[in-house]
């Protein structure tokens, strides 16, 4: 069976993604919202529901791509 190049092109892109994640993670523990956030409310609850569920998801996959890799 020959390896197929877009499984790491994928797993690739994944890991940008991820970092990027991460950055506006750390950036948005680093400074307050700026005066072009609309509805802080709602900036606020994405941020958390990012922060809760999707981050640590994304992390776990990214060890369990690592192992695999």
């Amino acid at each position: 069976m020959t390896f197929d190049i877009r499984w790491k092109q994928r797993f690739d892109n994944f890991q940008r993604a991820l970092h990027q994640l991460t950055l506006a993670m750390e950036l948005k523990a680093q400074r307050p919202l700026s005066s072009h956030t609309d509805n802080r409310t709602v900036a606020d609850t994405l941020a958390a529901s990012i922060a809760e569920r999707y981050y640590p998801a994304f992390c776990e996959l990214q060890q369990r791509f690592a192992q695999e890799a």
